[in-house]
């Protein structure tokens, strides 16, 4: 299994940096997502969820030189997801 700490204090410097710039704490939890109840867990979260952040950690091309798309899918499904949250950022 990989060893995903040195993401985890990227993750962890990247909320930092973000809570100082926008003044408000962010923390990792669920938000309801659309009508029906469902929710889905976000890198950074306001209290009152107003702001969602998503922090994504890949290196860019593949080994072979190609787009990676199923991380790009990924994150266009992730996007979709925080604009069905209704978060005001």
């Amino acid at each position: 299994m990989a060893d995903t700490s040195k993401l985890q204090r990227v993750t962890d410097y990247i909320l930092a940096d973000l809570s100082n710039r926008f003044s408000v704490e962010l923390t990792q939890r669920k938000v309801k997502v659309g009508t029906n109840g469902i929710q889905k867990k976000f890198s950074g979260v306001s209290k009152d969820a107003s702001i969602l952040v998503h922090v994504c950690h890949h290196s860019g091309l593949t080994k072979g030189g190609n787009i990676p798309v199923g991380k790009l899918n990924g994150l266009y499904s992730k996007c979709y997801l925080m604009e069905k949250a209704h978060a005001k950022k």
